[in-house]
C-alpha cells in the first residue's frame, strides 16, 4: 500500500547555516576569561583587606586606592590602571600580593578586550543575520519558488535595486517576514505551499528503516482558489444556490441559524414565514443546491418582471442567510517538470493556496513496514495501559439526549442554550497522566521507569513484554499515524507524532494525487471497507461537511467522497473536487435524529439508523463544533479517539524537571527527552542582544540541553524549533508567547544529522530534511460491523 510522505521544502542544514557558532566560542572564551577573573579577583580583594588596607606603609592617598580597587574586585569590575598603580605601592610592603596585582592588571585589560570583542562581534552578527534568509532563500529552487510567489520579496528585490541597507527600518521588517519563511521552510513538514511538500511512496520498496530517502528534483502542483472566496463570488456566470445548512422548519415559519464572526463566532436565528414563494425556491435547492438561473428559469418562465422579482426576493434570502450563493473553487495544475520551472499564474480572484507534490525514489521495504506496524501495535497497548487507572469520565450524556428520538439541531439548541456541551470519549491530550494509582497495570510500569531515572539517563527503553497487562488492541477501523523517521545508527527508526482515523490527514492531497496520475490505493481500499461495513450492519455511513467559517481554513475541508450520503453543507462542489459518488444524496441535518440506548447514542434519518463520519483535520467553530460531537457519538470513526500520542512525559512524573528519551522496544520514540523551564531563566525582551546570547549560553550549560530544542507555552501549542547556538533563536526565546509560569522544551527529533530525507534539486542534496511519514495501519479484525456499534 502507498505511504505518504510529507517533508520541509528546505534543509534543516539552512538554519545550521544560519546560526552563530563562531559567536559561542567567543562567549565560551569571554566566560572562561571572566571566570579567571572572579576568581583571582576574590583571592585579591580578600588580602588587600587585611594585608594591605591596614598597613602602615601606605600614604592616606594610596589607603584609598586600595579601598577602591577592593569595592571594584567584589563588584566584579576594576580599572587596570588603578590595579598597576596598587601594585606598585604594594611592592615595598607585600611583594608577593604586587605579583598577584600586576597579573590581575594583565588579566583585566584581557578582559576589557574580550568585552568588547565580544560587543562588536554581536553587532556584525545582528547586520549579518538581517541579509542572511535572503539569501539563502534563493539557494534552492523551492526557496526560490516561495519567493517568487511572494509580493515581500517583489518589494524586497526592488529596494536592494535602489541601493536600500538592511540595516533601515523598512528592510529589517521584512528581513523578519523572510526569516518566517526561511523557519517554517526548514522545520515544519506540515504542507504549505512552496514551503513543505508530499511525495506519495510507490508501492515498490527499497527504503530500509534507520536509512535514508531520496526525493527526485521535479515537482507537480496545484493551485486551488480559496474555498470562502470562491463562495463570496455572488455574481459569478453559473452561480449554485443552495439552502442554508442550519435550518430547521416550525409549523408556519423557516428558522435558520446564521453565523457571524469568528472570535467568537455568534449564533443569530432568522425566522423567515413560510410562504408559497419561500416554500417554491426552498423545495428546489433543500437538498442540493441549483444553478440561480435554474432556480428563476423554474419559477418564473420567461416573464421579465416575475424574474426580476424572484432574482431580487433570492438576494433578500441570501442577504438573510436562509441561502447560500457560491461558484465551485477554481483549480490550477501543472505536469510534473523541473522543480525550478515557472508555474501557472492562480486563478485571479482573491486567495489561492498551492500544493507541491514531489516523486520519492522509493518505497517503505516490507521490513521496515512490518518493524513500524509491530513498533505501532506495541504503541497502542500503551496507550490503552495508561487509561487503565486514568481514562476520563466521559461516558456522561448531554442532558438533552434521551431514550426516545430528538431532532439533531433541537439538541444543539438545548446545548447551547444550557452551556452543556457533550462531553469528549478522553481528554485530548499528547502527555503521559500521573499513576493514579500505584498498583495498577499502569501503576507499575510507571515505578518501573520510575526506578531508571537515577542518574538522569539519556534514555529508557520500554521492553514491549513489559506491556503484557495491557488489554488487547484490535484494529477494527483502518488508521493513519503519523511518524517522523529517524537515521540514527543503531537507533530508533521513527518519533510518533500522530493518531487518527483512516481518510483524514491525507484527505485534502488524495483527490489532486489521482488527477496527477499518482493515486492512492488506500482511498478506494478505505472506500470498499466503508461499503463492506455498511452492506453488512445495513446502515449507511453519511459523510459531515462542516463549512470554513475563517479564510485560513477554507481549503482544509477537501477530500475524496467515501460514503453515498452526506449531510452539514449542502454544497458539496468544494469539498469533493471530482464530486460526490453516484447517486449519491444529502441528507439535511433537520432530517437527523438523536436518542440513547444503554448509554450509546444511535442516530437516524428518514429511513433508519446511520453512521456519521468526518474526514477532516480542523477543529470546527460553534456550532458546527457541538454538531460534530453530538454526531460522533453515534459514530464508529469515532472509536480510536482515545488513541493518541504520549510526546511529552513529564506531566506523569510531576515532582521532576528533566525526563529522558523514552522508547519503546527500541525502535519507536514515543517521548523525546525533555525540560521543564521556569520562564524566569528565558532571555527577556528587555536585555540586549547580547544579554539574550548570554541567557541562553547559562541556560544551556546549566541544564545541558542539546543545541537543537523545540519550545512550546503549553504542550498543546505547536512547539517551534530552537537552535540555541543562533542569535536569531536567542531573540524568538525571549518574544516567546505565554502567560505560564513554564515552558517545555524537548529534544529535537530528528536533528539536522539524523534527518533521513534528501533532496536532489538541492545543490550538493547533502542537508537532511524534516519529515513526516503517514502509515496506514490497516485492521486487524472481521467484524461485519467496527467493534461497539450495532
Amino acid at each position: 500500500m502507498t505511504a505518504l510522505l510529507r517533508f520541509a521544502a528546505l534543509p534543516l542544514t539552512e538554519l545550521r547555516d544560519a546560526a552563530s557558532p563562531g559567536l559561542f566560542r567567543q562567549l565560551d572564551d569571554l566566560v572562561a576569561v571572566e571566570r579567571r577573573f572572579a576568581g583571582h579577583a576574590t583571592t585579591l580583594a580578600e588580602r588587600i583587606g587585611h594585608e594591605l588596607v591596614p598597613s602602615s606603609g601606605l600614604t592616606a592617598r594610596q589607603r584609598a586606592l586600595a579601598l577602591r580597587v577592593r569595592r571594584g574586585l567584589h563588584g566584579g569590575a576594576a580599572d587596570a590602571d588603578d590595579v598597576d598603580t596598587l601594585a606598585a605601592a604594594a611592592a615595598g610592603l607585600r611583594p608577593d600580593l604586587a605579583e598577584g596585582l600586576a597579573c590581575l592588571a594583565v588579566l583585566v585589560r584581557d578582559l576589557g578586550k574580550a568585552r568588547s570583542g565580544w560587543d562588536d562581534a554581536v553587532a556584525a552578527e545582528r547586520d549579518r543575520l538581517h541579509a542572511l534568509p535572503w539569501r539563502l532563500l534563493h539557494r534552492t529552487p523551492a526557496g526560490r519558488q516561495a519567493l517568487a510567489e511572494s509580493a515581500v520579496a517583489a518589494d524586497v528585490a526592488r529596494r536592494l535595486a535602489h541601493g536600500e541597507p538592511w540595516t533601515s527600518k523598512r528592510m529589517r521588517q521584512r528581513s523578519e517576514f523572510l526569516w518566517r519563511m526561511l523557519v517554517r521552510g526548514s522545520t515544519r513538514a506540515t504542507p504549505k505551499g512552496w514551503l513543505a511538500h508530499v511525495a506519495p511512496l510507490p508501492a515498490a520498496g527499497g527504503w530500509q528503516a534507520g536509512g535514508l530517502l531520496t526525493v527526485g528534483a521535479t515537482a507537480a502542483t496545484e493551485t486551488v482558489q480559496n474555498f470562502a472566496g470562491a463562495r463570496e463570488q455572488s455574481a459569478a456566470p453559473g452561480a449554485l444556490l443552495s439552502a442554508a445548512p442550519l435550518a430547521w422548519n416550525d409549523t408556519d415559519a423557516l428558522r435558520v441559524w446564521r453565523v457571524e464572526g469568528t472570535d467568537p463566532p455568534r449564533l443569530r436565528q432568522v425566522t423567515v414565514r413560510r410562504t408559497a414563494a419561500m416554500a417554491a425556491v426552498w423545495s428546489l435547492v433543500q437538498h442540493q443546491p441549483a444553478p440561480v438561473q435554474e432556480v428563476v428559469n423554474s419559477l418564473a418562465g420567461d416573464d421579465p418582471r416575475g424574474r426580476q422579482v424572484l432574482l431580487d426576493f433570492v438576494h433578500h434570502l441570501v442577504a438573510l442567510g436562509v441561502l447560500h450563493l457560491s461558484a465551485p473553487p477554481r483549480a490550477v495544475r501543472s505536469p510534473w517538470a523541473p522543480l525550478d520551472t515557472p508555474r501557472p499564474a492562480p486563478p485571479a480572484d482573491g486567495h489561492a493556496y498551492t500544493d507541491v507534490y514531489r516523486p520519492a525514489a522509493a518505497g517503505l521495504d516490507p521490513g521496515h513496514r512490518e518493524l513500524l506496524t509491530g513498533a505501532l501495535r506495541a504503541a497502542l497497548r500503551l496507550m490503552a495501559l495508561t487509561d487503565l487507572d486514568s481514562r476520563p469520565a466521559g461516558g456522561r450524556l448531554p442532558a438533552a439526549i434521551g431514550a426516545e428520538p430528538r431532532p439533531l439541531l433541537e439538541i444543539v439548541a438545548r446545548c447551547l442554550d444550557a452551556d452543556d456541551p457533550p462531553p469528549p470519549h478522553a481528554a485530548h491530550r499528547h502527555d503521559w497522566p500521573a499513576a493514579a494509582d500505584p498498583g495498577s497495570p499502569y501503576g507499575r510500569l510507571a515505578a518501573w521507569v520510575s526506578a531508571r531515572l537515577d542518574g538522569d539517563p539519556g534514555t529508557v527503553d520500554i521492553p514491549c513484554e513489559l506491556l503484557s497487562e495491557a488489554p488487547p488492541q484490535p484494529v477494527d477501523w483502518p488508521t493513519d499515524v503519523l511518524l517522523r523517521p529517524l537515521a540514527i545508527p543503531d537507533g530508533p527508526v521513527a518519533v510518533l507524532a500522530d493518531l487518527a482515523p483512516a481518510g483524514v490527514l491525507d484527505a485534502r492531497f488524495a483527490p489532486a494525487l489521482r488527477l496527477l496520475d499518482r493515486d492512492l490505493p488506500q482511498v478506494e481500499d478505505y472506500r470498499s471497507f466503508l461499503d463492506r461495513a455498511s452492506s453488512q450492519a445495513g446502515i449507511p455511513f453519511v459523510e459531515l461537511l462542516i463549512p470554513p467559517l475563517t479564510v485560513m481554513a477554507a481549503n482544509a475541508v477537501r477530500r475524496p467522497a467515501y460514503t453515498t450520503w452526506w449531510t452539514g453543507d449542502p454544497d458539496a462542489t468544494g469539498y469533493f473536487p471530482q464530486g460526490p459518488r453516484d447517486r449519491a444524496a444529502f441528507l439535511p441535518l433537520s432530517e437527523i435524529t438523536l436518542h440513547a440506548v444503554d448509554g450509546r447514542v444511535v442516530a437516524n434519518g428518514p429511513h433508519g439508523p446511520i453512521w456519521p463520519v468526518c474526514h477532516s483535520v480542523r477543529v470546527p467553530q460553534a456550532p458546527w463544533d457541538t454538531i460534530r460531537d453530538l454526531l460522533q457519538r453515534a459514530s464508529p470513526q469515532d472509536d480510536r479517539r482515545h488513541w493518541r500520542p504520549l510526546y511529552y512525559s513529564l506531566p506523569g512524573w510531576p515532582e521532576r524537571r528533566y525526563m529522558p528519551r523514552l522508547t519503546l522496544g527500541g525502535v519507536l520514540v514515543v517521548s523525546p527527552a525533555q525540560w521543564r523551564i521556569p520562564r524566569a531563566d528565558l532571555p527577556t525582551r528587555a536585555q540586549s542582544p547580547a544579554q539574550q546570547v548570554r541567557t541562553v549560553h547559562g541556560l544551556r550549560e546549566r541544564l545541558r540541553l542539546p543545541r537543537w530544542i523545540t519550545v512550546a507555552a503549553d504542550p498543546h501549542d505547536d512547539p517551534a524549533v530552537v537552535d540555541l547556538e543562533s542569535l536569531h533563536f536567542a531573540r524568538l526565546l525571549a518574544e516567546l508567547p505565554g502567560t505560564r509560569d513554564t515552558i517545555w522544551a524537548a529534544e529535537l527529533l530528528p536533528d539536522p544529522g539524523q534527518a533521513p530525507v534528501r533532496d536532489e534539486s538541492v545543490p550538493g542534496h547533502h542537508g537532511g530534511h524534516l519529515a513526516e511519514l503517514l502509515f496506514r495501519m490497516d485492521t486487524t479484525t472481521t467484524a461485519a460491523a467496527p467493534a461497539g456499534r450495532p
